[in-house]
């Protein structure tokens, strides 16, 4: 199935019109922005100190750039694994947790159970190490290239160029990791069962959304850094 496809279905499901729009929009929508100023922050902030202190001070190689990547990665995984498992559940099932109240949706997750927010989590750390290991290594190099060799001058232009690259990149080596935590995350499925579903199914929706998210998060982190009077990443 196409995410057009997939799309229009949501919508005639959802009962057509703006309210049908609102209702497929809505779900997991706070929980992924409380996600995005947390995790994202710190698996995407931290990556220049991280690959700047492995590298000790020096040109950081491409083995430097993957490992930050994966360190921090993991890290923010690990730490926000709860705001994956709320979100996920939000989407596919709408009703059954609040919509707008992140802390009320972890505690009815939590409730008799405080592990069930970290069910999934070796998974998620996984596909986290590589995606951020793909992501903002390549971000990195790209960037490099294209501004180096290729004359790009240093603004929004390269930095969404490299991103929409990177993205790319990263969703094609993380898509079996997607498919197999959303699995896990939505119904505590074991990971045995987990790993026999289609890994590709939604390839293109997961393409479609990496690029323009990872341009948007490291325009936003290349912005910030310099108003703080960093060097770019």
């Amino acid at each position: 199935m196409t995410p057009a496809y997939t799309a229009r279905r949501a919508l005639a499901e959802a009962g057509g019109g703006l309210r049908g729009v609102v209702s497929v929009w809505t779900p997991g929508l706070y929980a992924t922005c409380v996600r995005a100023f947390t995790y994202a922050a710190v698996r995407v902030g931290a990556y220049p100190c991280a690959r700047d202190a492995i590298a000790a001070g020096g040109d950081a190689s491409f083995a430097a750039r993957v490992a930050a990547g994966s360190a921090t990665g993991a890290v923010a995984a690990l730490a926000f694994t709860p705001l994956d498992v709320l979100r996920t559940r939000q989407q596919l099932r709408p009703h059954a947790l609040p919509a707008l109240d992140v802390l009320g949706g972890l505690r009815r997750i939590a409730a008799g159970d405080v592990a069930s927010l970290w069910r999934g989590a070796g998974v998620n750390v996984v596909r986290a190490s590589i995606l951020s290991a793909a992501q903002l290594s390549t971000y990195d190099v790209a960037k490099r290239e294209l501004r180096d060799r290729r004359g790009f001058a240093e603004g929004p232009g390269l930095h969404f160029a490299a991103a929409v690259f990177a993205g790319a990149v990263a969703q094609t080596l993380i898509q079996p990791f997607c498919a197999i935590r959303t699995a896990v995350f939505s119904d505590g499925r074991p990971l045995a069962e987990a790993l026999r579903r289609p890994l590709f199914r939604g390839y293109g929706a997961g393409l479609l959304r990496q690029g323009p998210v990872l341009a948007l998060t490291l325009a936003v982190t290349e912005r910030a850094r310099a108003s703080l009077g960093l060097a770019p990443m």
